[in-house]
């Protein structure tokens, strides 16, 4: 087995072999790693694309890297994805169908720092059986390809499929094998199949009686209204108990949306002119991911939380995208309550971690 990094690829390149993979994600693009980069100072972009030799052939493989620096660059981590994403190698399988990622992880124990590796959905079964689509004019997947996708996979809703990548795949004793758990549901063909068969006569009547009352829902590339949802954010470290260990600056919500380029959409929810909620939505390939949401707990009464998830699926439908990943939640019970009310199936992904000596040494002062 042998691991080489290939040289000579260019962005245009990189992004056009993610938009072909049945596999490929808003965080595997370069457009991600460049909205990161440009939020985070701390962050360095290390994206390799390597080719994996075996005895059942060669096969090439892209790896989303950036390089998290602290402590004047005496802690790093090198995650798949930033922050804390899908990520791992795209695509997951290489030559004769086998399962690169041992591959892959041998390969980054030669990586200075802590290596956080986590696995990406669309990789596992049976979502890797779906067909791949030609890209069109823009280098954008067109509404019709994505309904084939789509026409694929309805019939597995509601269910969890053994994960493609299982526990045997760390190469050494040198990585830990943890678990991260998102929520995933396939959309329905129409709108009408998720307003009228899924959602609950009383999530219905939520958004047409908020709806006559004033409540609006719009799409906006306003700085302000990014500010304005951002400090909905922010006030909510309270609910919380606190402020988060990771904090996402301002910066970074407003770089999404000014830098999307369309892969972004972000949803505002208005009562009498204030912003009491928004939703920033992924969406790329076959998927839409449901980034973050936030909302005004003052406003409660006027479910913008509610309104703003129905507006994103509907609109997720409607571009005839095949899923709606609503993201992890980081073990909050009440969300993914939340999120399973909206279809989301509970689905447990790997995640590989390399510990640096830096980094144990520092958990080991701080008693972990």
């Amino acid at each position: 087995m042998s691991v080489q990094v290939l040289r000579g690829w260019s962005d245009s390149d990189w992004d056009d072999e993610v938009r072909r993979s049945p596999e490929g994600t808003m965080f595997h693009t370069r457009l991600w790693s460049r909205i990161c980069v440009a939020s985070f100072p701390e962050l360095r972009d290390r994206s390799l694309w390597v080719e994996v030799t075996s005895d059942a052939g060669s096969s090439r493989h892209q790896l989303p890297l950036l390089e998290w620096r602290r402590g004047a660059g005496l802690v790093n981590t090198v995650h798949s994805s930033f922050p804390f994403i899908y990520g791992g190698p795209l695509p997951l399988r290489g030559a004769g169908g086998r399962v690169v990622l041992p591959e892959i992880l041998e390969f980054l124990e030669t990586v200075r720092g802590t290596v956080l590796v986590t696995s990406n959905p669309l990789a596992e079964r049976p979502f890797d059986r779906l067909p791949s689509a030609a890209d069109d004019a823009t280098g954008r997947r067109d509404a019709a390809a994505r309904a084939d996708a789509a026409d694929g996979i309805r019939e597995e809703q509601g269910s969890a499929p053994p994960p493609a990548v299982s526990s045997g795949m760390v190469p050494s004793a040198n990585w830990e094998q943890g678990e991260l758990t998102t929520h995933l549901r396939t959309l329905p063909e129409t709108e009408s199949a998720f307003w009228d068969d899924e959602l609950p006569p009383r999530r219905r009547n939520d958004v047409r009686r908020l709806t006559k009352k004033g409540v609006s829902i719009e799409e906006s590339q306003n700085p302000d209204d990014v500010s304005a949802v951002y400090r909905l954010y922010r006030a909510s470290f309270e609910r919380w108990g606190g402020a988060p260990a990771f904090v996402h600056p301002e910066l970074f919500y407003q770089n999404l949306v000014s830098m999307g380029q369309g892969d972004v959409r972000f949803s505002v929810a208005r009562f009498e002119g204030a912003v009491i909620g928004g939703v920033f939505a992924l969406r790329f390939g076959r998927a839409v991911h449901y980034f973050a949401g936030y909302m005004d707990s003052e406003a409660k009464a006027l479910r913008p939380n509610v309104l703003l998830q129905v507006d994103s699926i509907l609109h997720g439908i409607r571009d005839r995208y095949a899923f709606y990943d609503f993201l992890p939640s980081g073990g909050s019970e009440p969300v993914e309550q939340f999120k399973e009310g909206f279809g989301g199936v509970r689905y447990s992904l790997p995640v590989f971690t390399r510990r640096s000596l830096a980094h144990r040494l520092l958990a080991r002062a701080r008693g972990r």
